[in-house]
């Protein structure tokens, strides 16, 4: 063998925190990943090792001659995080110390079996810039508000830390801001119009600790950077506990911002272990886990039955339950209740959807789990949607969810008149008639959408005498993304009061 074919060997390891480690060619191909440390034998050429902390990233080039044995095991990277962590570049024991005094130490009641703590801070490396929560409001499950977080708050001003920790009811509540943008002043590419709410899930004798980032470029906080922590409600949050625990939760968030799920066995088996002391991290391993293109099932259900006993109540933990008999084929119906307040991660919110349309009434009609899902907005990892008034009036037909077969009947004969309504529908919108995307309901807008969307590729593919009433509310509900009960109200609202165009 030439010594041009001689393979060189790599190997890298992190100095401190589990990081992201890529080697890229000369084709910007990557040939290898890590992360915490990477091994592996190539052939000789001009390389990069990049490194990445969620949105962090650096970049060094080398070469690499044949035969040659590199390594490099002291490999740092200044990362930032939302929540306060010691090895974080814009950690501060200013910050650190009092988030878990105050989670420890409540400064309002506004019920009784559970805590509720709410840290703004700037996550600036100064850790210094004043902070603006004057468009933030807690709500209960109802939507109505909960205190009054510009008077119940504790400051620092000077060092840009607004805190809330108060006793709370068990349950659900929402954080909503107004103004979910980059800046108080500019409009940008990821703006949230309208404002974004953040379902928060409080258990009985637990804590849920809620960071909410902010910075002396945003006075605003954002709302999609929150890191969400628990811990028993005697302990409250533990800044400095010789561990990486937290750290590795806060990669992890950071990646999954980004849609990667990038963590080492090694650490995701130290988070799940830690799930006795804060559940969240056994959420969003197990989260992860779902993400991977082959779950270790074993694990899964382990980490999952165990979090059932810890919070039995969580609706993140059913999610997991019934996503995760989806993901494995099994069609059977879940043994849970009706899920009423949606999960507080993204992908689990969506996945409880998508499971809906196999189990109809798995999300309880008109609930704000239902109500919230045609206002989802796509961004990771929490499930953030469009704030809007939730309304308990809107009554649906019980036997519509307890029969699916009737309503899918209902929808195939012509006769009825939903369905009379539906081939309408697909009629005026073929013709051109009605504008659906102008429709001010969003439910209505989803399912015109996909009436509108459906009517094409029926005409393309069949002639004009196919019947187009033909799609069952199971797939009206996968295509279109909905519960089945948000699906069955749009068609109800279109049948009472028609399909109009808007002036």
């Amino acid at each position: 063998m030439s010594s041009y074919k001689r393979k060189a060997s790599v190997y890298l390891r992190t100095l401190e925190a589990p990081l992201e480690l890529r080697l890229i060619d000369h084709r910007f191909q990557t040939v290898a990943t890590g992360i915490g440390e990477l091994r592996k034998k190539v052939p000789p050429g001009i390389y990069q090792i990049e490194v990445r902390a969620g949105n962090t990233k650096q970049r060094e080039f080398i070469e690499l001659k044949p035969g040659q044995s590199f390594e490099k095991t002291d490999i740092h990277l200044a990362f930032e995080t939302t929540a306060p962590v010691p090895r974080a570049a814009n950690s501060h024991e200013f910050h650190g110390y009092p988030a878990q005094k105050i989670s420890r130490e409540p400064n309002q009641t506004y019920g009784d079996g559970g805590r509720l703590v709410l840290i703004f801070r700037d996550t600036t490396s100064e850790g210094r810039s004043w902070l603006d929560i004057s468009s933030y409001t807690l709500l209960n499950s109802a939507l109505e508000p909960v205190g009054n977080l510009q008077t119940d708050t504790e400051k620092m001003d000077n060092f840009g830390f607004i805190a809330l920790s108060a006793d709370v009811s068990p349950g659900g509540y929402v954080l909503r801001n107004t103004l979910e943008w980059n800046s108080t002043g500019k409009r940008s590419a990821d703006e949230l119009p309208g404002g974004a709410d953040l379902p928060i899930w409080v258990e009985e004798d637990w804590t849920t600790i809620v960071f909410i980032p902010g910075s002396r470029y945003r006075a605003v906080p954002l709302l999609r950077g929150a890191s969400i922590h628990m811990a028993r409600i005697w302990m409250g949050y533990s800044y400095d506990d010789g561990s990486d625990i937290n750290t590795a939760v806060e990669l992890t968030l950071s990646g999954l911002r980004e849609g990667r799920t990038a963590i080492s066995p090694e650490y995701l088996n130290a988070m799940l272990n830690a799930k006795y002391e804060n559940p969240m991290l056994g959420i969003i391993g197990a989260q992860a886990m779902l993400l991977e293109p082959k779950p270790r099932w074993r694990l899964f259900d382990t980490v999952r039955r165990n979090l059932q006993k810890l919070v039995p109540n969580h609706p993140d933990v059913t999610a997991l339950f019934v996503v995760g008999k989806g993901r494995r084929g099994n069609i059977a119906r879940s043994r849970v209740a009706p899920v009423e307040f949606p999960p507080m991660m993204y992908a689990a919110y969506r996945g409880l959807i998508a499971r809906d349309a196999d189990e109809p009434g798995l999300i309880a009609g008109n609930s704000l789990a239902d109500q919230a899902a045609s206002r989802l907005y796509r961004q990771s990892p929490w499930s953030l949607w469009k704030p809007f008034e939730f309304s308990t009036e809107t009554e649906l037909d019980p036997e519509l969810l307890e029969n699916i077969a009737e309503v899918e009947s209902m929808l195939l004969n012509p006769e009825t008149p939903i369905a009379g309504d539906v081939a309408r529908i697909w009629a005026n919108v073929a013709a051109g008639t009605s504008a659906a995307g102008n429709l001010s309901d969003p439910e209505v807008q989803h399912v015109t959408k996909f009436i509108q969307q459906y009517s094409r590729q029926s005409r393309r593919g069949y002639s004009r005498k196919t019947p187009r009433s033909t799609v069952r509310l199971q797939d009206l509900s996968k295509q279109i993304g909905l519960p089945v009960s948000s699906v069955v109200r749009a068609i109800q609202t279109i049948t009472e009061k028609g399909f109009r165009k808007d002036a």
